[in-house]
């Protein structure tokens, strides 16, 4: 499984290479609004990882949570239980 995070700004690139993958809304204090979008993708493509990783503000790593830590962004919630 591979996690990647994209700016809101790197977002329209990183969709352009693949796809709406995205579907985690994330910032600093885990409030909207959303500064950034990620994923968890099992069994991604090699050749897309690979044009994903030049896109300036697109992070990947192999943990989605630590990667969100090292980022210092957190879920958002929605306001539903």
């Amino acid at each position: 499984m591979t996690a990647i995070i994209a700016t809101q700004a790197a977002l329209p690139a990183a969709e352009a290479v693949a796809g709406q993958a995205w579907s985690v809304p994330l910032s600093a204090m885990g409030a909207e609004p959303a500064t950034h979008m990620g994923c968890n993708w099992v069994n991604a493509p090699h050749d897309i990882l690979d044009d994903l990783a030049p896109i300036d503000g697109v992070s990947m790593g192999d943990n989605f949570w630590d990667l969100c830590a090292m980022l210092g962004l957190s879920r958002i919630m929605s306001g539903e239980v």
